[in-house]
This record gives C-alpha cells, sequence and structure tokens, in this order.
C-alpha cells in the first residue's frame, strides 16, 4: 500500500506544479476568456461534505476541501467507514462476492474504514465548474463467514466462522462538475477511470477425506490482483 500510495503522491504533486506553471489550458473556457471569475458573491472556499457515491461501497465518507488561492488548485481529505463493499467485493462472472463461495455466508462483520483523499483544478479558479484531478482512496473490512454444516478447516472439524480481510487501494483520475459558487449548498458529480490494487482472502469449500463423517474441507487463501474499470462519484455538502 505504500508504494501505491507514494507513487500516486508523485504523480498528484507532478501534475499540480504543471497546472500552476501554465493557464493555457482552455477546455471549457469560451475564447478570449481568463476563466478567472468574479469572486464578490462567493460563500467561501472551504467545503465540507458527504459522499453519497460511497454508499454502493457499503458506508459513506465525510470529507473537507480547500482552495488554495486563487490558483484553482484545490485539495481534499476524507475519513468513513464501511461494512461490506457491495460494488467492489462484487463478481459479474461468479455472480457473487469475490470473498466466499456459494455455499458459504456472513456470519458476522467488523466496521471498515474509508480513506479518501486527492487534488482538483477548477478551470473558472473556484470551487464551481468543470474540474479535473487525482485522487486516492483506501477501503478496508472484515467478514466472518461459514457454513450452516459442519466441515474440516485447518485438520481439524469444525463449524466456528472463518476471517476474510479485504483491501482495495484505488487510483483515480477524475473528470467533474460542481454547481454555482455563488450557492452555500453545492452538490458534485465526478466520473473517471481507476486503477484498483486488491489484497483480500478468499473461503471455498470442497470435498475432503472422511473424518468422522465430515467429507467436506474449507480452505482460505490471499489473492492479490489489479483491476482496471470506471468509477462515479457524488457529493453533497455546504461552502463556507
Amino acid at each position: 500500500m505504500k508504494k501505491i500510495f507514494f507513487a500516486f503522491i508523485f504523480v498528484n504533486i507532478f501534475t499540480l506544479q504543471l497546472l500552476a506553471q501554465s493557464d493555457s489550458i482552455s477546455l471549457f473556457r469560451a475564447p478570449g476568456k481568463s476563466g478567472v471569475k468574479s469572486s464578490d458573491k462567493s460563500v467561501g472556499s472551504n467545503l465540507f461534505g458527504i459522499s453519497l457515491g460511497h454508499l454502493s461501497r457499503g458506508g459513506t465518507v465525510l470529507s473537507y476541501e480547500k482552495l488554495l488561492g486563487t490558483s484553482g488548485i484545490s485539495i481534499y481529505a476524507g475519513l468513513g467507514i464501511s461494512l461490506i463493499d457491495i460494488w467492489g467485493q462484487y463478481s459479474i462472472s461468479k455472480e457473487r462476492s469475490i470473498l466466499f463461495d456459494n455455499f458459504s455466508e456472513v456470519k458476522n462483520i467488523d466496521i471498515g474504514m474509508i480513506f479518501d483523499v486527492g487534488a482538483k483544478y477548477y478551470f473558472e479558479k473556484q470551487t464551481g465548474g468543470f474540474f479535473i484531478g487525482t485522487g486516492f482512496t483506501s477501503i478496508n473490512n472484515t467478514i466472518y463467514t461459514g457454513y450452516d454444516f459442519a466441515y474440516e478447516y485447518k485438520g481439524s472439524i469444525s463449524n466456528s466462522t472463518i476471517k476474510l480481510n479485504y483491501t482495495s487501494n484505488e487510483i483515480k483520475f477524475i473528470l467533474g462538475h460542481v454547481n454555482s459558487q455563488n450557492d452555500k449548498f453545492y452538490n458534485e458529480f465526478s466520473f473517471g477511470p481507476q486503477f484498483r490494487f486488491l489484497e483480500y482472502n478468499q473461503v471455498q469449500y470442497q470435498f475432503g477425506s472422511s473424518i468422522n463423517g465430515i467429507r467436506y474441507t474449507a480452505t482460505k487463501e490471499y489473492i492479490e490482483e489489479v483491476k482496471v474499470g470506471l468509477f462515479l462519484g457524488w457529493k453533497i455538502g455546504f461552502r463556507f
């Protein structure tokens, strides 16, 4: 995770330096406009919000964002909770969670954490209109799964639960839009590609040798994989 996070920080700093040194980006601007809008009616360069987009990840995030002067650059950070990463743990091909098989079921859940940081560049040089950015999100949680029948696990007969840890570290490239800077309450939509670095336990059972009539063996594996996909974001909150 440290290597992924430091790589994100390096790319982020390099990108922001390029944007801060150049104001030549013309996307979403009318010809002849500098992109700098009057802030006479601005209600503030600080934003506090809640992420509705993370509901599909089993929780939500409270975040704070700060616009840095008139550079158009802002930074944000958020912290939240996650129960079961509904979208992130679902396998379309298997039509089930990547953590367990069709015969096991969730017995208990430990509340996990969501950590979300990033930076944006607003073309209007204030917290309104279109923006681009990068973000890093880490989602982790733990579930306890098991079977409704006795089985062999780690060489002994058991019907206890099996602990499965899950972590998804994600680097995102963001394109988004926020409503007018003059409104106290803001509404932000974003989307873009992302790279997900997954680390998780997976449990499955198979027919095993007969031990006192028990013929099922449960195993737990540690898996690492990288997935590429798209994300959708939605935040609401207020400016101050």
